[in-house]
């Protein structure tokens, strides 16, 4: 199962623009959302636009929630692993001159520290089924 929706909108927080709720699997959480330039709207069309691109073979998607974090999807046979990053100067991923994600770090399940990172699994067909609704 896989869902992603704005739940809330002029929410208690100033610092954000929407809360949204991302569900995976039996996991769900909801977070703070800062809207694109363009709007509720376009930042919507934006998530389901990397979405598409993952099922039809990117092998990666970023679903931008505020300008230094993002839900990152990696795409492994069927199993799509979805993890919470923070886009600081030590991540390895790269950003265009528009601040899109073109490149997402390599997946790893530990941290530099050795921390093991959190992360929630789902299918290419759950994501195809939200994206068909």
């Amino acid at each position: 199962m896989f869902s992603l929706e704005i739940v809330e909108r002029s929410p208690e927080n100033p610092e954000v623009d929407a809360v949204a709720k991302i569900s995976i699997g039996s996991y769900s959480e909801r977070f703070g959302v800062c809207f694109l330039p363009d709007g509720e709207k376009a930042t919507i069309e934006n998530w389901r636009e990397e979405l598409s691109q993952l099922v039809d073979g990117v092998g990666f998607a970023s679903i931008r929630s505020q300008p230094l974090m993002a839900w990152i999807l990696y795409q492994e046979g069927d199993a799509v692993i979805v993890q919470q990053h923070c886009l600081v100067e030590e991540w390895e991923g790269e950003l265009d001159d528009n601040g899109h994600i073109v490149r997402v770090p390599a997946r790893t399940s530990s941290s530099a520290d050795g921390v093991r990172v959190s992360e929630w699994t789902t299918t290419l067909d759950a994501i195809r089924s939200f994206l068909s609704h």
